[in-house]
């Protein structure tokens, strides 16, 4: 991959700003580059993503290290959800060519664990077919819900209960509580994935794990759209773990309301002209007290890190900590530091 193309997926794609209590300053959500996990070798460049969770009464057989048989379909949607998470995730980044399978193969029956693994003419077979350098494999899926209820106290039965005078002789108390009374649902999605490499250890990469997470689905059509997006986020879990991909990620912004000149620089972020923004602030850093200086050059610091100039924004953040002993600024200088650094090896993970 070209090195601008590179640079591109590094920048800094979007940023929204949300209003804060405090009077100077608010929050912004920045959209940023997170290195993957392990790193791709550079021959791989195109993978096949195929479904090996088909329970064992369900699935092709495995004949002399090759794969025979038809299309096999299911009713249960949730193991597709998944896949589907992981491929958008590989897409999003570029640094893969990613080839879909419409065939399902023989897997592990309980989600979350790892069957044995491809061998290596397996391997070789599929990689020839799909004409790619490596595959990754839902090797396991099970999905499960847990309906959450709210206890409530239904009735009493109290032996010597009469006219609402307790006796005295016996105050044994049993109380009746719902059971089905829904407050939503607990989902839990088990799965487990190998990435298999054409050349070399044949396993690069294999991970069992569980997501689980909870909603509030009191409508049946709320709780199959609940399940869908839990499974699909579960994939898009080990996407993130094998290319770099983008989170959502909260700075600090200094603006003054009664300020008329950050009133409109304000503005001009949130229109998305942050070029025009760095300009007024290069020139209110020329001006005025050293805490209005120091505060344009935080907000300098900002702007080249929304724009995608690491370097710049660590000397603007830089002046205005050493400079103008702004607070905020050495935290900021951290973060800055740090993300060059995950630039860096970003940009290594991203060469094909």
């Amino acid at each position: 991959m070209k090195r601008q193309n590179i640079l591109r997926i590094v920048t800094i794609l979007s940023a929204s700003i949300v209003f804060a209590g405090c009077s100077k300053t608010n929050y912004m959500s920045v959209r940023v580059v997170e290195p993957a996990r392990i790193s791709i070798p550079t021959h791989i460049k195109a993978i096949a993503v195929l479904d090996r969770s088909l329970p064992p009464n369900q699935a092709q057989k495995i004949v002399s290290g090759a794969f025979t048989g038809e299309n096999v379909g299911r009713n249960e949607q949730e193991a597709q959800y998944a896949l589907s998470g992981l491929i958008n995730t590989l897409k999003e980044s570029n640094r893969l060519e990613v080839k879909t399978t419409d065939r399902k193969w023989k897997g592990e029956q309980n989600g979350g664990a790892l069957p044995k693994a491809l061998n290596s003419d397996s391997i070789a077979i599929l990689c020839k077919e799909y004409e790619v350098d490596g595959i990754i494999a839902l090797e396991s899926f099970t999905y499960s819900s847990i309906v959450n209820t709210v206890e409530k106290t239904v009735g009493l039965v109290e032996s010597g209960l009469r006219n609402g005078v307790v006796s005295t002789i016996n105050k044994t108390v049993q109380t009746a509580s719902t059971i089905n009374n829904e407050d939503g649902h607990t989902i839990i999605v088990k799965l487990a994935f190998r990435f298999y490499d054409s050349k070399g250890d044949i396993v690069l990469d294999e991970l069992a794990y569980s997501h689980t997470y909870n909603w509030h689905a009191n409508t049946h059509y709320r709780y199959n759209h609940s399940k869908n997006e839990t499974s699909f986020y579960s994939g898009m879990l080990y996407g993130k773990r094998v290319v770099p991909s983008y989170i959502w990620v909260d700075r600090n912004y200094f603006r003054k309301p009664n300020n008329q000149v950050m009133k409109m620089t304000t503005r001009m972020a949130i229109a998305g002209d942050w070029k025009g923004a760095t300009e007024v602030w290069h020139q209110m850093e020329k001006e005025g007290s050293r805490k209005k200086r120091g505060r344009a050059s935080y907000n300098l610091a900002l702007g080249y890190e929304v724009m995608g100039d690491l370097p710049q924004a660590i000397t603007w953040c830089r002046k205005s900590k050493d400079v103008y002993r702004t607070k905020l600024a050495s935290d900021y200088l951290k973060i800055l530091e740090d993300r060059l650094k995950e630039q860096k090896l970003v940009e290594e993970q991203m060469v094909n």
